[in-house]
């Protein structure tokens, strides 16, 4: 929403003059006049609509940062024939138009695309597009496929019969700053003039953003409705009538932002417009609501919950009951119940989007508006006088009529008003006001004088007026506040360092109460009443000046009492979190971190927790010597954290390996960057706030002297759960599924269980701001009109309408809240940013005020923006300037050293763009250059440059450097990997690199900031991380961890030998390799259930898509079973010894099959340790004396089946989160439904109907069956956690020892007879794959050095292609969500 509209009251005076009030700077202006007057107007998020004196429509567009731009494309295609070669002339008569749509459904030749009305301009002629889905294409644009339908791609193949490319357009949107005129309904203005006018409809639920509903009333009483506004259209398209009935012509409209429309006839009662929703924007019917006590209606508005209505007696009235945002479904929403009259009498009302009310006098000179309206409390309290009509400054072209009046000074009178006296005949009177889509709540930003007057009191403030003209700076002010500072640091400067202050130099103690937490296993905790004191003693900085004490007892020994004293030297930080892991969950405490513990602490109130909060910050960042100045706090900082609650702390280096976080200050935010001491940040509105350089705010507010020059700050936040849905036979849909199925209110994963009702505000600062309501803009509006997403199962791909096969279903359900804080910060909102990043070139300069910084952003509609004249001096900047880009971006960052600034981007399709032509005398740059990602789909998703290289991360958290970046050629030649588990990453102009890391820690994967060192310029990719804080990593004691490795190790053994020796005594006399199959696969889908229930992160399945079923889940089904069939017709057939070592073979497949699948190439290291292996397994074969060849196909073939599962299972599991045994389970499932009817055919008739083939009883069998389940299950269990605790390297060994246990083992069991060749065989086996395993260790250390080349065509080009120019000055740009390019610190967000 734009930031003149979201913030002021438009109002309308007798000379038919707009103007407009800023809440929060309390200061009136004038709209420039351009000799048009008006009756009436509506204020809209991105415009205002009025009704002239010549009773016509006029619309006025603000400028805005973003010009509005709208891209007319057309494909030009054309089919190949061994004659013509490629031509559009030769399209067959089923072909595309020669220029169409992208599905070739709609004809658009070029010459059909004209401007919509004169307010547009052309940007330029039509040229083609260069790109295809982040992929760069040949110069002339073209991409081929086969035919038509087909996927079209930048390369031409043999089979390539058809090609087409995209011609592009820009118009812009010019008439901006100016009132523009509406064609009127018949052609002729004087046919049917327009009397009233209303704006809203902007948060109609599932509408696109920028949609706006304008109704209109004509003079004859006929309701008009203007088709297609939205962002990119502002005039809309046409006028249509919207009938009402005979006898029920209107004279007076008005629409809310949800959409809501009432109506006065001209018999005084009120028309109702029903049935308007994101599916019908007109509405269905009108119902008649009578007016209050048999009067006439005169005037009424309509908020999103509040209809407020004048009587022709100027009495105010309130209609309870209506609901905004479910009127368009419920009827007695948007009616409501009945009316409610407010002790008052005013000439016109006003209702806000928030539904606050502004209102005028009888006599239209004063200003009200009402208090104490709230969420919960509609009607408010009492009205309160804003002022009388501004009148200090009126135009020239006013004065030249003969209007001449002049105020130069304006004060508070005591007759309740914040002007002075003006006689009748001097003050203006107000004909119209508009407040329809101003958000803020009135009463944070007006403060109340204690008045003992009626409810008529004023304001305790003074609202100016400003005009289009520079008014004089008050310099005697400014004279006057110097010399008062200089006076104070004279006087006290001898006094203090004679007489220092007495409170500092003893003891300082402060204690409460509180409930301490204490574990009593791994998942439950206990909490513990107790007493907490902190002791701070004296000034002195050291590591004895204080400690904080915890008292407390356990409940079933309250005799008995615990102590803990903590070193506030050793604090590393102290934050409020959520107890548990839940979302939303209210569950606060606060944490203190020191270096060896972690103290969980809840209180009675949230007042208790920030105070505690603030105390521990401030006590120990004087402790660590870090002053709570601005300047001095960010430039002596070292990187910049914000928390998931969206606090903003500050890292400060206490030791080689630690860090001590400090809160700096009040606010609520999802990003932020700093350079030099200018930030700024980012909150979840997407609102961009610069820190005005004061302190304090948030918690810190009841701590004395630490507040200074905060402001209001607000952000909101959408709570979202899912409604889930099975269908059955008897009752269709219901909210009853399967045992298996995720909850039935559940988070999108549908792991968690999330009840509308539950789900509380995570503080007191938190406000709701509105009810539950169905989401429509789920997958940009993917749903059908009840707001349900449809599918097979739960784990598939949802669509929006229901299919034959569709048994699941699932729709989300949303509750804004907003938060309510202070701080030391400034909102420059008028353009919503995503992403903002610095950079100084200058900044050892003498002068470093007035050195102006190189910033660049991301608005939310992806518009890359330029901020120029940012300084020391001027934090804020003077303007943005738009920097057109055909791709809209996700992500920007700038950088460089010296004067080589460089900018990069990343756009939404996951590619890059660098900015060429940056200099000084142009900062914005001149073209965009596209650079592809380093892999093909696999988007990027943040970028960041340093002094001597650009950083991005792909979509799979792999970090890539961009190499030979100089100059003369800043876009380098290609990307080089560095490493694979990086989340954020943050890095400045001096090459200080830090990131959060994916970190393995037991079964799961946790978070760290790390440093990234070894960077100099030789070494641009440094050398390896540097964690902080390590004792927060809660690493198991590594002896306690080999010596568990150990026993699983023996355990793994054990269960692996004897799996062997059983399956091969039972196959013996029982000859059904499937049937021991489908007993190992019923074990492992039986036994995993209590084993996942055990695992939080495996009760309910993630969310899967049916493609990815079909492509990778069910081919490792079959794969799963037809490997264990395989691997037991081996053990049936041949001894269990030369089984397992033609087994110690899958490093041959393993190496085949990266070869062929993935295009791995390994080393000649790597190949020769291959020849030990096959080498040892043909003397094994030569000398086996139980040589079988259906046994060793079959042990080839397992092996071969395994290591393709071992590729896909470890890609399945990095995709999509899923755990081990989890997928274990799955496999195991799907392979034994799938196989069943196989088995069935093949060994169950055979077993039921033919004579005993086994010399076993039966219960022996059974009895051997099921040891042989149990033991193959927990041998896979067993194998994955090893897996999951140690390196690769080490599994691999592990792994090999293993099968010297089962061939030992089988050997003395079994009594296989052996030869000394036979065991030499089986020895050359077994060492080449210990050999194999570290060749393959030393190549992967290796590739961490070696360079990814390109993979395009044109990615290698870009030599060639700017090779002879000369790129002086070229910066690179950068945006982040999370973290952002710094001068002298970093941010992360957790």
């Amino acid at each position: 929403m734009n930031e003149m509209q979201c913030q002021c009251l438009w109002s309308v005076d007798n000379c038919g003059i707009v103007h407009s009030l800023d809440i929060k700077t309390k200061q009136w202006s004038q709209l420039s006049y351009q000799r048009l007057e008006f009756k009436r107007l509506s204020s809209a998020p991105q415009s205002i609509w009025a009704i002239g004196g010549d009773h016509q429509i006029y619309i006025y567009l603000p400028a805005s940062d973003i010009p509005i731009r709208v891209c007319a494309l057309t494909y030009e295609n054309q089919r190949w024939n061994p004659v013509t070669q490629f031509s559009s002339k030769i399209l067959l008569p089923t072909d595309r138009p020669a220029f169409s749509c992208a599905d070739g459904t709609l004809a658009l030749p070029k010459d059909s695309f004209t401007l919509p009305s004169k307010s547009w301009q052309w940007e330029s002629d039509w040229y083609v597009d260069n790109n295809i889905e982040g992929e760069p294409l040949e110069p002339e644009g073209w991409s081929y496929a086969i035919d038509f339908p087909m996927k079209f791609s930048s390369e031409r193949r043999w089979n390539s019969m058809v090609r087409r490319r995209r011609w592009l357009r820009f118009r812009r949107y010019v008439a901006v700053n100016e009132w523009t005129l509406l064609e009127s309904i018949h052609g002729d203005y004087v046919t049917e003039p327009f009397i009233d006018i209303s704006t809203g409809g902007y948060e109609v639920h599932g509408t696109n953003n920028g949609v706006l509903a304008v109704w209109a009333v004509t003079i004859i009483g006929r309701v008009m409705y203007r088709t297609g506004i939205e962002k990119y259209s502002p005039e809309g398209v046409s006028w249509i009538n919207v009938s009402v009935p005979t006898g029920w012509e209107v004279n007076q409209i008005s629409c809310g932002p949800s959409g809501l429309v009432w109506a006065i006839a001209w018999d005084g009662s009120a028309l109702v417009r029903t049935g308007i929703n994101r599916d019908n924007v007109f509405g269905n019917n009108w119902i008649r609501v009578d007016a209050p006590n048999k009067s006439k209606l005169m005037q009424i508005s309509v908020g999103m919950d509040g209809v407020w209505a004048l009587t022709r007696d100027g009495k105010v009235w309130f209609r309870k009951g209506v609901r905004g945002l479910n009127s368009g479904h419920n009827d007695k929403c948007a009616v409501g119940s009945g009316w409610v009259e407010m002790l008052q009498e005013m000439s016109l009302l006003s209702v806000t989007t928030n539904d606050q009310v502004w209102a005028l006098s009888p006599d239209k000179k004063c200003l009200y508006y009402r208090t104490g309206i709230t969420y919960g409390e509609l009607t408010g309290k009492s009205w309160k006088l804003v002022s009388q009509q501004p009148i200090n400054y009126i135009s020239q072209k006013i004065v030249n009529k003969g209007v001449e009046q002049q105020l130069d000074s304006i004060s508070i009178s005591s007759q309740d008003s914040c002007f002075s006296s003006l006689s009748d005949n001097q003050t203006q009177a107000w004909i119209w006001i508009s407040a329809a889509c101003c958000s803020l709540q009135i009463d944070s930003y007006f403060q109340f004088s204690q008045s003992s007057h009626d409810s008529q009191s004023s304001l305790d403030l003074s609202i100016g007026y400003t005009s289009d003209k520079n008014c004089e700076d008050c310099q005697w002010k400014s004279n006057i506040l110097m010399q008062l500072n200089k006076r104070i640091e004279i006087e006290m400067k001898d006094f203090m360092s004679i007489y220092p202050k007495a409170i500092e130099s003893g003891v300082w103690i402060k204690s409460g109460t509180c409930f301490v937490a204490k574990t009593t296993d791994k998942t439950s905790i206990t909490w513990c009443s107790g007493l907490l004191e902190l002791e701070r003693q004296g000034v002195e900085k050291n590591t004895e000046s204080g400690t904080l004490t915890i008292t407390y007892s356990i409940s079933h020994q309250k005799t008995k009492s615990e102590k803990i004293v903590l070193n506030l030297a050793e604090i590393v930080t102290s934050f409020i979190d959520s107890i548990d892991v839940t979302l939303y969950s209210p569950h606060n405490c606060l944490f203190i971190i020191t270096n060896n513990a972690i103290i969980k602490l809840k209180f009675q109130t949230d007042n208790e927790m920030d105070d505690w909060l603030a105390t521990i910050n401030t006590v120990c960042a004087d402790l660590h010597g870090i002053s709570n100045s601005i300047t001095t706090s960010l430039s002596g900082a070292l990187l910049y954290c914000i928390t998931n609650k969206g606090d903003l702390y500050v890292g400060y280096t206490i030791s080689e390996d630690n860090i001590f976080y400090y809160l700096l200050s009040g606010g609520h935010f999802k990003s932020v960057c700093v350079c030099l001491d200018i930030c700024w940040a980012i909150s979840y509105e997407n609102v961009l706030w610069i820190h005005n350089r004061g302190t304090g705010g948030g918690i810190y507010q009841t701590v004395t002297g630490a507040n200074n020059n905060c402001n209001q700050m607000t952000d909101t936040m959408s709570y979202i759960c899912y409604e889930n849905q099975r269908w059955n036979p008897l009752t269709g849909f219901a909210a009853k599924g399967l045992p298996t199925d995720r909850y039935m209110w559940s988070d999108e994963t549908g792991r968690y269980e999330l009840l509308k009702d539950s789900m509380k505000l995570l503080s007191k600062h938190w406000q709701w701001i509105s009810e539950w309501s169905i989401d429509y803009t789920v997958d940009n509006g993917a749903v059908d009109t009840e707001g349900w997403q449809y599918a097979i199962d739960f784990p598939f791909e949802y669509h929006s309408e229901r299919r034959f096969t569709d048994y699941v279903r699932r729709r989300r359900w949303i509750r804004r809240s907003r938060l309510t804080t202070t701080g030391p910060f400034i909102d420059m909102s008028k353009t919503p940013i995503i992403s903002a990043s610095m950079y100084c070139s200058n900044f050892k300069s003498q002068s470093i005020g007035e050195v102006i910084l190189n910033v660049w952003a991301v608005s939310a509609d992806g518009h890359a923006l330029c901020r120029l004249g940012v300084s020391r001096i001027n934090p804020k900047g003077l303007s943005w300037e738009h920097v057109s880009c055909e791709q809209p971006l996700s992500d920007i960052s700038v950088g460089g050293y010296g004067n080589f600034i460089q900018v990069w981007a990343i756009a939404t399709d996951g590619s890059a763009f660098l900015r060429h032509g940056i200099n000084r005398t142009s900062p914005a740059g001149t073209v965009w250059f596209h650079v592809e990602a380093p892999r093909p789909q696999c988007p990027l998703t943040q970028i960041s440059i340093g002094k001597n290289g650009v950083w991005v991360i792909d979509g799979k958290h792999r970090l890539w450097m961009r190499e030979e970046i100089v100059d003369t050629f800043p876009e380098g030649t290609h990307w080089k990997k560095v490493d694979d588990n990086v989340i954020k990453i943050s890095v400045n102009n001096c090459d200080d690199f830090w990131a959060i890391i994916r970190c393995q820690q037991n079964e799961s994967f946790v978070l760290r900031i790390a440093k990234r060192i070894g960077i100099t310029s030789e070494v641009r990719m440094g050398t390896d991380w540097q964690i902080f804080n390590k004792h927060l990593n809660h690493m198991p004691n590594g002896r306690h961890t080999a010596i568990r490795v150990l026993i699983l190790c023996l355990l793994w053994y054990i269960t692996s030998a004897g799996n062997g020796v059983i399956g091969k005594l039972l196959l013996q006399s029982f000859p059904y390799p499937i049937t021991v199959t489908i007993v190992q696969l019923l074990s492992i889908t039986i036994y995993s259930l209590p084993a996942l229930s055990l695992i939080s992160r495996g009760k309910r399945e993630p969310t899967l898509e049916w493609s990815y079923y079909v492509k990778i889940i069910i081919p490792l089904a079959f794969g799963k079973f037809f490997a264990s069939v395989s691997s037991h017709i081996s053990l049936w057939a041949v001894p269990v010894s030369y089984a397992h070592t033609v087994k110690a073979s899958m490093p041959l497949f393993v190496v085949i099959l990266s070869r062929v699948l993935l295009g791995e190439k390994q080393t000649t290291k790597v190949y020769l340790s291959l020849a030990p292996i096959v080498v040892g397994i043909l003397i094994a074969t030569i000398t086996e004396l139980e040589f079988n060849i259906i046994g060793l196909v079959s042990a080839l073939f397992s092996i071969f089946v395994f290591s393709l599962q071992n590729i896909f299972s470890k890609q399945v599991m990095r995709e999509t989160s899923l755990h081990h045994i989890r997928l274990l389970h799955v496999l195991a499932r799907l392979a034994l439904i799938m196989f069943i009817p196989i088995w069935f055919w093949h060994d169950f008739l055979d077993i039921l109907y033919s004579e005993s083939t086994t010399t076993l009883d039966g219960w022996i069998v059974a009895l051997f069956l099921f040891i042989d389940g149990l033991a193959n299950f927990l041998q896979n269990v067993i194998a994955f956690t090893v897996l999951s605790m140690v390196t690769p390297l080490t599994y691999s060994v592990c792994n090999a020892s293993k099968r010297i246990a089962i061939i030992t083992c089988s050997v003395i069991m079994l009594k296989n007879p052996v030869t000394p060749m036979n065991v030499l065989g089986m020895s050359f086996a077994i060492f080449g794959v210990f050999y194999y395993n570290k060749a393959k260790y030393d190549q992967m250390s290796e590739e961490k050095l070696k360079p990814i080349l390109p993979y395009t065509k044109s990615d290698s080009n870009l030599l060639l292609k700017y090779a002879n120019q000369s790129h002086h000055n070229i910066g690179f740009n950068y945006i982040s969500n999370g973290s952002k390019t710094l001068q002298n610190g970093h941010t992360y967000h957790y």
